[in-house]
């Protein structure tokens, strides 16, 4: 599965499965220029929702990877309603979700 970026309170969120984030950050190393990745934590979230120059990093970031326990169950809610199968998003403990049936 292709990384996928969702919008969870009008922030983008990428959902992705565990081997295709080494895959798409060397992608990334190889592009010239800076580039950018976000670990989104609640706090982070909620501080992206206003307006500033944190929200605009987060909403022009190259790979958004959430670190929250909280916004990863609302992207599997997401990810669930849209019929994503097997979605994956990033969290500390980084393991694969099994779709619930």
């Amino acid at each position: 599965m292709a990384i996928q970026r969702i919008k969870v309170l009008d922030v983008p969120v990428d959902i992705c499965e565990v081997q295709d984030i080494e895959e798409k950050i060397l992608e990334l190393e190889a592009q010239p220029g800076t580039k950018q990745i976000v670990f989104l934590s609640v706090w982070d979230l909620l501080k992206a929702r206003r307006k500033g120059d944190y929200a605009r990093c987060v909403q022009n970031a190259d790979l958004i990877l959430t670190i929250s326990k909280s916004i990863e169950a609302d992207v599997k809610k997401k990810t669930e309603a849209d019929n994503i199968k097997d979605g994956f998003v990033f969290s500390v403990c980084v393991k694969k979700h099994e779709a619930t049936t």
